[in-house]
């Protein structure tokens, strides 16, 4: 789980403007 904690992070601070589709997919596997 810690893989997914900085990969939400990361998507959430910078990645979320670049890829917003993927985050809604990171959000749910790291759940």
């Amino acid at each position: 789980m810690e893989k997914f904690g900085y990969s939400v992070e990361a998507i959430l601070g910078q990645e979320n403007i670049r890829l917003p589709t993927r985050a809604p997919i990171t959000l749910e596997e790291a759940e």
